[in-house]
């Protein structure tokens, strides 16, 4: 007999979380996924909660494996928020994110003749 979602989500209600409640009741639980007895879904959860969650993601991935019916289970945390890095990172300058050539590179590229700099070249043919 196939495993149901219906199956899944009663067993993962019996993962409890670290400030209480269980996994499903907390609506941490997305993108359920079930295929021939392979399970896979995500569990929500706030950037500065990760690593506190890794146990219940360990205990969620157990339960469903442990379930008849259930060949593999992949339990991923997912962040709930973006971490904000993006917009810090396009407001910097772009020297300040790469890091510069060596002098040598630097000196190579500025003696080379523009069309080979630019990829023009016509090599190959």
């Amino acid at each position: 007999m196939a495993i149901t979602e219906t199956q899944i989500l009663d067993a993962l209600r019996a993962v409890r979380l670290p400030q209480g409640g269980d996994l499903v009741g907390a609506g941490m639980v997305s993108g359920l996924t079930l295929r021939e007895g392979h399970v896979g879904f995500a569990i929500e959860v706030d950037p500065t909660q990760a690593t506190v969650m890794e146990p219940v993601r360990k205990a969620a991935e157990k339960i469903i494996m442990d379930l008849p019916g259930v060949l593999t289970a992949t339990v991923v945390l997912t962040l709930d928020q973006p971490l904000n890095v993006f917009p810090k990172l396009l407001a910097m300058p772009v020297t300040a994110i790469t890091p510069a050539p060596p002098a040598a590179a630097a000196a190579a590229l500025e003696a080379a003749p523009n069309a080979v700099r630019a990829g023009a070249g016509r090599v190959g043919r």
